[in-house]
């Protein structure tokens, strides 16, 4: 057996890592380490735990056992969860690797990823999301979703997002947090999308948002706005909206009003982005209150989270069965006007 020489005492280095979910007959960390250490005679200065050698191959192990195959890291002994030292005598340990400079990198890839990684990778995922978009096809659909960051009762201690958060308000209950913005077309395909504090009106970053956009470009009555709608015009962009009770009757096309009765399409998607379905989480999960940092919270909504191999938009982006609407636009827009 190879030793792995690094400074320092092993019990300190491991607590350096996430450490290992120990099931069945749990046993001390400390304790299961000096057993480990007692069996293969190795010095406890001289040589430090690792992971596995599938640990990285499965993310939920990720944070419990730090190891990598093509690290050439291989387990000396908590491996798939062993909590017991009669599991570990029937399993047998592993391999202690040799490459020294590497193990202090190692030990720390979980933090390093969180603390380091991730605040770096913020502006290649944004973007290669740019990369992702769909093409406008003159349909597009807009929304916003709600993103809170804490339980409302926890709002006022919150300092991670101090100063940029803000109270929203969705169709269900007050939130403390961000707004998604997110624009569509009518095949599902994401178009734009923008966040703001969670007390920005949905009408201020529709003409960023929309920039390039043409056509028809639907919304709810979050979005009515007569100033709105002639700026988005002069930039061939038309924005369409329901009408409400006291609002004076108008002259539009059958089509339009048909395609507004569509707009569950972008409420689908932010569906899968957000919410848990019955038996299993949502596809693309970008909400959850345990954010440390600003970057962090970006890049969830962005890519992905650690634990979580398929999140964010960009994973939204690679779906191959996106919400989409099956319409023949040369029969729809025969349609005559109607008056309503």
């Amino acid at each position: 057996m190879d030793h792995l020489f690094c400074g320092g005492l092993l019990a300190s280095l491991f607590d350096g890592v996430y450490g290992s979910e120990l099931d069945g007959n749990r046993s001390v960390k400390g304790d299961l380490i000096s057993y480990i250490i007692e069996r293969e005679s190795l010095s406890a200065s001289t040589v430090v735990m690792v992971g596995d050698s599938e640990a990285l191959l499965q993310a939920d192990r990720l944070y419990d056992i730090v190891g990598a195959k093509k690290n050439n890291i291989a387990a000396i002994g908590v491996t798939y969860g062993y909590g017991s030292r009669e599991e570990l005598e029937t399993h047998k340990a592993d391999l202690i690797a040799d490459c020294p400079d590497e193990i202090a990198t190692l030990l720390q890839t979980p933090r390093l990823i969180i603390a380091e990684l991730m605040p770096d990778a913020l502006l290649p995922l944004i973007c290669y999301l740019n990369s992702r978009k769909g093409q406008c096809s003159g349909i597009s659909f807009i929304d916003s979703m709600g993103i809170p960051i804490c339980h409302n009762k926890r709002a006022k201690r919150n300092k991670v997002f101090r100063g940029l958060s803000g109270w929203g308000k969705s169709s269900v209950d007050w939130y403390f947090g961000f707004k998604l913005h997110l624009i569509i077309n009518e095949q599902g395909e994401l178009l734009a999308f923008q966040v703001t504090p969670g007390n920005v009106d949905d009408r201020k970053p529709v003409p960023t948002l929309a920039q390039n956009l043409w056509g028809r470009l639907f919304g709810d009555k979050g979005y009515i706005s007569k100033s709105l709608f002639q700026k988005l015009l002069e930039n061939d962009v038309k924005l369409i909206t329901p009408f409400k009770k006291n609002m004076k009757n108008k002259l539009v096309e059958l089509w339009e009003k048909f395609m507004l009765r569509k707009r569950a399409l972008i409420e689908t998607v932010n569906d899968q982005l957000w919410l848990r379905h019955a038996g299993y989480q949502n596809i693309s999960q970008v909400v959850h209150s345990r954010h440390r940092s600003i970057s962090n919270f970006m890049v969830n909504i962005i890519a992905v989270r650690l634990r979580s191999p398929t999140t964010g938009l960009i994973a939204y982006t690679w779906q191959d069965k996106k919400p989409s609407l099956k319409l023949d636009k040369h029969e729809v827009t025969s349609l005559p006007a109607l008056l309503i």
